[in-house]
């Protein structure tokens, strides 16, 4: 734990930075949920249309810019054990190139109890030049792309969509590592937004329909099932593979998209 609470330190204000899950002692605190809810409809969008975007401008930032934290770093390392695993969450392989928002989405849904294929709810999300706003381009795309081109969504409109079909989630921007823990720590896995298979990326500022929007190559989201401050190590469900990275590279894969999560925000 003091490895964890020294790294958490020392970047305290500096930015930061697609597998079956380990059984573990963490009993998870979930309340089961009707197994299928049927939200208002929305309009649908047909993946393999190509969605064309007005991007005015873009520029990378440097791997070295400074960005003054938004919020203060919540210190839950008091409180937290040295590791926790969530338990029976069960990943699965996306359909798409480019489905692993809408994946991660069913997977963690299916955790609290709410079956969504993951082919309906990526229908449901809205077509949008607009990462924040919804899915990007054509999820038949390829990887690695940024708006205009295909490129996928962002936290918002993925847990909207979520409390649509009656889930308590929340997308959250620069939230701090310990607060991800705690999540993990009570049982409750978090969707994450990051460049690569949790690989260091960097962020580019683009500016569409006169909205400056954070974005990056290879957007990607994991899930987060675990900690170990003994190892420094993290363990992600992605898609249908497990795997563990240091915390220093997950931060360094974390920050690019600023630090987006959808979080469990019930009793």
């Amino acid at each position: 734990m003091l490895l964890l609470i020294g790294l958490l330190a020392s970047l305290a204000w500096q930015p930061a930075s697609r597998v079956e899950p380990a059984a573990s002692a963490i009993q998870t605190t979930r309340t089961p949920r009707p197994a299928v809810i049927h939200p208002t409809r929305r309009p649908t969008r047909t993946p393999t249309v190509p969605i064309t975007a007005s991007v005015t401008a873009f520029r990378p930032l440097p791997a070295t810019a400074a960005r003054q934290p938004t919020q203060q770093p919540v210190d839950y390392a008091a409180a937290l054990p040295a590791s926790a695993q969530v338990e029976g969450l069960i990943g699965y392989g996306q359909t798409l190139p480019l489905s692993c928002e809408s994946r991660s989405a069913v997977d963690w849904a299916r955790f609290f109890g709410v079956e969504i294929g993951e082919m309906a709810f990526f229908a449901r999300l809205p077509a949008s030049d607009d990462p924040e706003t919804g899915f990007v381009g054509s999820a038949n795309g390829v990887w690695g792309q940024i708006p205009p081109s295909a490129y996928g969504v962002h936290a918002e409109p993925v847990a909207q969509l979520l409390r649509e079909y009656g889930l308590p989630a929340r997308a959250a921007r620069n939230l701090p590592l310990t607060a991800a823990l705690a999540e993990v720590a009570a049982g409750r896995p978090v969707v994450l937004w990051v460049t690569g298979h949790v690989e260091p990326g960097r962020g580019v500022e683009v500016t569409i329909n006169e909205q400056v929007r954070r974005v990056a190559r290879y957007e990607h989201t994991v899930i987060l099932i675990g900690y170990n401050d003994h190892t420094d190590l993290l363990t992600f469900q992605d898609g249908a593979k497990v795997y563990e990275r240091p915390v220093e590279v997950f931060l360094r894969a974390w920050e690019p998209l600023e630090n987006m999560a959808v979080v469990w925000e019930g009793e």
